[in-house]
């Protein structure tokens, strides 16, 4: 059995889908659940058409939304840990298996990727996530992301778990409304079970 399965949700991604498929894909031996949400742009079509892996699965929903759709694919992981990915992201080789090390330690709940913005232009970077001042707006922390870091919230963007902990759990909360925080209350969820 592979140790993670990756679930990459997508909205009209365009070929963003693709290129984290084929990054998923090439830098793994994961299993690879695609959910596409009701896209109408292709993008699932032409993940199909070019990657013939027997590691990938798409499944295609009607709008289930952010925590639907994380939730759907996790439903298919065979894998021990599991890693969601949004459809906009490029994985790096030595990433999963950091990991699924990282989730190997005993009292560790989740872990989170370093994130940075592609795109020439200034955007989100840090690893891991705090809730700024009284708004409890989610910040990223600022870091390199070359050594862990202890982190209270882990972003949607690349969140990892262990499979049964995901189940155990109850998965992402699907009546969770403004964007980014089914992520968030997730994480809090892992910190009162007593776990980082």
């Amino acid at each position: 059995m592979t140790p993670l399965t990756i679930v990459i949700i997508s909205h009209n991604e365009g070929e963003y889908l693709l290129y984290t498929v084929t990054s998923a894909l090439a830098n793994s031996d994961a299993q690879v659940v695609v959910v596409d949400d009701n896209s109408d742009d292709g993008s699932s079509e032409l993940v199909e058409s070019v990657c013939r892996d027997p590691r990938l699965a798409i499944i295609r929903t009607a709008g289930l939304g952010v925590a639907g759709a994380r939730n759907a694919g996790a439903e298919l992981a065979e894998a021990d840990n599991l890693l969601f990915l949004d459809a906009h992201c490029y994985l790096p080789q030595n990433t999963p298996r950091a990991i699924v090390a990282a989730l190997l330690a005993r009292d560790t709940g989740l872990a989170t990727t370093r994130f940075y913005h592609l795109a020439e232009e200034p955007g989100p970077s840090g690893v891991g996530m705090v809730f700024e001042g009284t708004s409890l707006r989610a910040q990223y922390m600022a870091g390199n992301g070359q050594r862990p870091k202890e982190s209270l919230l882990a972003g949607g963007c690349g969140f990892a778990m262990r499979t049964a902990d995901f189940r155990a759990m109850g998965g992402f909360d699907e009546g969770m409304g403004r964007w980014g925080y089914e992520d968030a209350e997730l994480s809090l969820w892992v910190w009162r079970a007593g776990m980082k």
